[in-house]
Formats: structure tokens, sequence, C-alpha cells
């Protein structure tokens, strides 16, 4: 749980806004998806017993490339089914199960969904 808070962010919001990292942090809405995904990976990661050092990821995160694209994106590109489960989906049940906010996630997880259905 200590590294799910981590990987997380930068693959569903690159996935689901279809730009690379740096894009995204120099959008303001971007940038609040972002921090704000990365806040419920690291509650998740909380209530689960695990430590996340919000401020140390988000330092990594805004330190990553400018052209950093996800393997999540690649494969939403590429038309290949995306790990959305499995990035996502333990933020999301954590949330659900102990009562937190995970609507970010639960957005940017339906974001990708409905882009490749193409609804």
């Amino acid at each position: 749980w200590g590294q799910a808070a981590f990987p997380a962010p930068p693959r569903l919001n690159t996935a689901a806004q279809g730009v690379p990292l740096g894009e995204i942090r120099a959008g303001h809405i971007g940038e609040n998806q972002l921090v704000s995904c990365l806040a419920e990976g690291c509650l998740a990661a909380g209530a689960r017993g695990a430590s996340s050092d919000r401020e140390e990821i988000l330092a990594r995160l805004r330190d990553a490339p400018e052209t950093m694209r996800s393997s999540m994106q690649r494969d939403v590109e590429a038309g290949r089914p995306p790990e959305l489960d499995a990035i996502g989906g333990p933020v999301v049940r954590a949330g659900r199960a102990d009562h937190f906010d995970v609507s970010t996630t639960e957005e940017l997880m339906r974001v990708i969904a409905a882009n490749l259905t193409g609804s």
C-alpha cells in the first residue's frame, strides 16, 4: 500500500486526459485532479496501515519529465484494455469501505472506460 499511492495519479490522469504529465501539471484543472487523486491514494494507503508521504510523492510527480506518458495512457491510445481495476480499484474499494471521498479516482476511471467504449 505504501507504493500504491504513487502510480495511480500519473497513470489515471495521463490516460484520462490523453496528454503528457507536463501538460497536466501546467493546467489548473489537471493539476488539481492530480493532487486530489494523490490525496485519495494516500488516504487509502493510510486506511490500510501503510505510510505514504504525500509531499514526497507530489515532489516526485512534479520532478517527472514533462513528456512522461504512462503505460496506461499508451494502452488506451493503442486500444488495449488498461489495468483500471489494478491501479484505481484498490483506492476506490478502500474509500467505499472506510467512507472517504474517492470521487476523483472514480471519475478518472469512468473517463478512461468511456474513452475505450467510445461513450
